[in-house]
């Protein structure tokens, strides 16, 4: 009417729209949307497989969970089993198979750190990385180490 173009969504300088500069899209199967993830997280199945327990997470257990049928990956200190949401993922399941088994912080902030991972897999927490101490230099002070992973059961959720 106005001869003003029609606004596109998301906008071409977008971080939703795939790009040339390093950040892959791929196509979804169909019902593979993230509303169908939001529904998925509020339907009350178990994506955790541990049936509400949360666990202390060591570097030996979370590598064990490192397959595209078992993926573990630590986000900040916290544990998420991805393997159901690896048919959701924008980027693909190579993309997080990349952090499997592993602490997947940096990686996951080079790529997107704008997204609210903790409300996204709050459904696929399996728990937290175990604290290691660390001695420093001088060895006078230890300091804990937010990424070792072996489990052991810690209290259920709220």
């Amino acid at each position: 009417m106005l001869g003003v173009p029609a606004p596109s969504f998301p906008t071409p300088a977008s971080q939703q729209r795939a790009s040339s500069s390093g950040r892959n899209k791929v196509p979804l199967k169909p019902g593979r949307s993230l509303m169908d993830w939001i529904r998925l997280t509020k339907s009350g199945k178990d994506l955790t497989g541990l049936r509400g327990r949360l666990l202390e997470v060591t570097e030996k257990e979370l590598a064990k969970h490192n397959r595209k049928e078992d993926c573990w990956m630590c986000i900040r200190g916290l544990v998420y089993n991805v393997t159901p949401y690896m048919e959701y993922h924008p980027g693909g399941e190579e993309e997080l198979m990349k952090a499997a088994g592993a602490d997947g912080t940096d990686l996951f902030d080079q790529v997107h750190r704008w997204v609210n991972y903790e409300s996204m897999l709050k459904e696929c927490l399996v728990g937290k990385m175990a604290n290691k101490l660390i001695p420093s230099i001088k060895g006078v002070f230890s300091t804990p180490n937010t990424c070792d992973k072996s489990a052991k059961a810690v209290s259920p959720r709220s």
